[in-house]
């Protein structure tokens, strides 16, 4: 849902940008940034409520949802072009086993 309205701005933001004339229903620049925001501050409360969710659960499972919620934030952690050398996809892996084991 989050990336469908994500998707929906920037088609506004882009369509907005390329016109020469402004419509009265055109989004605005500030519109859009202040949309962006919402939709980040939306979208991590909903990832901390699944993370309250998911170490809630009884036993191992939370413990398991724990370490899931864990991994996920370090996969978000990396760059959208990945890692430039197989050293530095190492150095985070063994910098995310590190902070597991503490």
């Amino acid at each position: 849902m989050f990336e469908r309205l994500k998707v929906c701005v920037e088609e506004r933001m882009m369509s907005a940008s390329n016109s020469d004339s402004v419509s009265s229903d055109c989004i605005t620049n500030d519109k859009v940034a202040y949309l962006k925001n919402r939709l980040m501050c939306t979208r991590d409360r909903a990832r901390l409520w699944l993370r309250k969710l998911n170490t809630s659960l009884p036993g191992h499972l939370g413990q398991i949802g724990d370490w899931l919620c864990h991994a996920e934030k370090r996969l978000r952690e990396i760059p959208s072009d990945g890692y430039d050398s197989p050293g530095s996809a190492v150095k985070s892996i063994q910098q995310h086993l590190a902070d597991l084991s503490v």
